[in-house]
């Protein structure tokens, strides 16, 4: 996992928005725009590059999917009760997004106003937050790379007088096993004792970091 904050600053202080607004350039807006060109409505991510380190799915990896007793229900059930905001409708699709795919998150904003409250000022400065959950083989480096880019590029196109700053405030290696080895052998055998010969699914793990 790779965890990101851009901060956008402009004004030096709050401004009143009925008195500035439409005069300066806004932190907010431009921090909206910059999120907005991360990820797509259906979870694909945006950025230039990602895509390509990503390890290619071999035709053994995909039958393993097509063994494990997942069903939409299952994936339903996990988002929550009487809950249907998925993107997927193929329970194997489910699966390799939550596996084998990266995946990009936003988590929030700082600096900008909270609760039920109306507020009318224009924030000096904003942060955004968001992750990116990596995969076999991406590494923390050449995703911050790809990520600084592609927004001091999208930034700069705004032809605006604020600021932008980015900074990767945290990170996590993926995790990857193969289910082939000794351990997983002995464990599976272990279930199928304990369980009356009922085989365990095990596909070829690629575990997204869980921190």
């Amino acid at each position: 996992m790779n965890y990101f904050s851009i901060t956008v600053s402009g004004p030096a202080t709050q401004l009143h928005s009925g008195l500035f607004g439409g005069t300066v350039y806004e932190p907010l807006a431009d921090l909206v725009i910059l999120l907005s060109k991360l990820v797509d409505s259906q979870g694909n991510i945006l950025i230039p590059g990602i895509q390509e380190d990503i390890e290619p799915l071999t035709d053994q990896e995909e039958k393993t999917y097509n063994n494990i007793d997942y069903t939409m229900q299952d994936a339903n059930d996990s988002i929550g009760p009487n809950t249907d905001c998925g993107i997927y409708d193929d329970p194997k699709r489910i699966l390799m997004a939550r596996w084998r795919y990266p995946s990009l998150s936003i988590h929030g904003f700082d600096g900008s106003a909270n609760g039920s409250e109306p507020v009318t000022s224009i924030p000096p400065s904003v942060a955004g937050k968001f992750s990116i959950r990596t995969v076999p083989n991406m590494t923390t480096e050449r995703v911050t790379e790809l990520v600084k880019n592609y927004l001091r590029k999208e930034f700069e196109g705004l032809n605006n007088k604020n600021h932008l700053d980015i900074k990767l405030t945290d990170s996590g290696q993926w995790w990857c096993t193969d289910p082939e080895v000794r351990n997983f052998k002995v464990a599976e055998l272990a279930t199928q004792k304990v369980w009356d010969n009922v085989t365990p699914d095990l596909p070829s793990l690629f575990c997204r970091s869980k921190h």
